[in-house]
């Protein structure tokens, strides 16, 4: 896959995208009806199977659905997000979560540790050095047999680069493939050791990367 410009900053691009009301209804109703199809998939429970205690860390968390689900099945949940309406958003839908209105890059914030570290539907919005610079923060900030669960799409627009989407909103977008992002996981202090696309019973096929800290 082609990388942008040079001096593009996706992340700047897309917060006012993100920070509108209509994508934020948008991102939770699509969320709604996508995520169960998530959560049946067995390397989700393979993910969770994996983790040595209770504490998630939710990357990218948006509207909140990915938080709650952990937090119902008995996990301590922190959520980022870079929007401040998506936080709002999940605080509704999660109370007992810890939400925080972060760029998931800010070099001035510590994650802390967590068992597990998930991140759906975040990478598309980086370009290769922000996505090394992600997973080296995700790398420190696993505990001890700790592991990071990667998903994402990469169908939903027909280029990479600026797209306008549905809500009529002007959302920077890369759709990386297996072999842009295998790559940056040693690079970024991660080993990969799971990597699935399947395809689910909504017709989407999401990739999904499990990874722990390199040695």
């Amino acid at each position: 896959m082609k990388a942008s410009s040079n001096n593009i900053d996706p992340i700047a691009i897309n917060l006012a995208t993100y920070n509108d009301p209509a994508t934020v209804t948008f991102a939770t109703s699509d969320a709604e009806d996508y995520m169960p199809y998530i959560f049946k998939h067995p390397i989700f429970s393979d993910f969770n199977a994996s983790l040595p205690g209770k504490t998630i860390l939710d990357l990218g968390c948006g509207p909140g659905l990915l938080s709650k689900y952990y937090s119902d099945h008995g996990y301590k949940v922190t959520g980022l997000d870079f929007s401040e309406n998506m936080i709002k958003a999940a605080r509704k839908q999660c109370p007992n979560c810890h939400f925080e209105v972060k760029n998931v890059l800010d070099a001035d914030h510590d994650y802390g540790k967590f068992d597990g570290i998930v991140a759906f539907h975040l990478l598309q919005f980086m370009e290769r050095p922000q996505i090394i610079k992600l997973f080296r923060k995700i790398s420190a900030s696993l505990a001890k047999d700790g592991h990071f669960l990667l998903v994402f799409t990469n169908t939903c627009f027909p280029k990479s680069g600026c797209n306008i989407n549905s809500s009529g909103m002007t959302e920077y977008w890369n759709g990386w493939k297996l072999e842009d992002i295998a790559p940056l996981f040693q690079k970024g202090d991660l080993e990969l050791i799971k990597f699935e696309q399947p395809k689910l019973k909504n017709g989407e096929e999401p990739l999904f990367f499990i990874a722990k800290t390199g040695a």
